[in-house]
């Protein structure tokens, strides 16, 4: 299996979803070939976009509406593109939540702080090892899942022995610091995806 074949089957998981276990060429390449694990991600990132959006009808077959989908993934992208000068800046002082996981090793800061458009979060991310690529999620309070930003991890990792400087990144969300309940970090080898570390906010 190729890489181009490979695209067209995880598009088609996306669409479809994946209740059944995956075509046994599909994980092998994909444990194998990093820029496939990549897409992966990505596509992951666009189903749980979809997940959030009411369905419609095509040709009587419920479908997610992709008008909608377009408007939501806009809006999880806001605070990418947010001009700090546009009238839409800090409304709150902002909060920062504190977690480590005791069995990955991983930590994790995140700061918020709330914006005419949604959330602007800034993340700092130690004791992670690398090759890897994570996401990042956040939760609302009724379940939602919005990815935040995702990224790769280098070999050597961050805030780790040998690289001790902590992955730092910032990034938006369209839901409002009054609906986000917590975040999670995740990481995904192609086959699965598991979590880092969750960082819940005190209600």
């Amino acid at each position: 299996m190729d890489c181009e074949q490979l695209k067209f089957g995880l598009a088609a998981e996306t669409l479809t979803g994946r209740g059944e276990p995956r075509d046994a060429a599909l994980a092998s390449h994909l444990r194998g070939c990093r820029t496939c694990q990549e897409e992966d991600v990505a596509l992951r990132d666009v189903a749980l976009l979809l997940a959030g959006v009411a369905p419609h009808e095509w040709d009587g077959i419920p479908v997610p509406d992709p008008g909608a989908a377009v408007a939501r993934a806009r809006g999880a992208t806001a605070g990418l593109f947010a001009d700090e000068d546009s009238g839409t800046g800090t409304t709150t002082a902002g909060e920062t939540l504190r977690a480590a996981d005791a069995g990955t090793g991983v930590r994790a800061d995140v700061a918020l702080r709330e914006k005419g458009w949604g959330t602007e979060v800034s993340l700092s991310l130690g004791g992670v090892r690398g090759p890897r690529t994570c996401s990042l999620v956040a939760v609302s309070r009724s379940g939602r899942q919005v990815v935040v930003a995702h990224w790769t991890v280098p070999k050597k990792g961050y805030g780790v022995p040998g690289a001790p400087d902590e992955l730092k990144l910032t990034s938006g969300s369209s839901l409002s610091p009054d609906d986000i309940a917590a975040f999670e970090v995740l990481t995904s080898d192609g086959d699965r995806t598991d979590r880092l570390v969750r960082v819940t906010r005190r209600t």
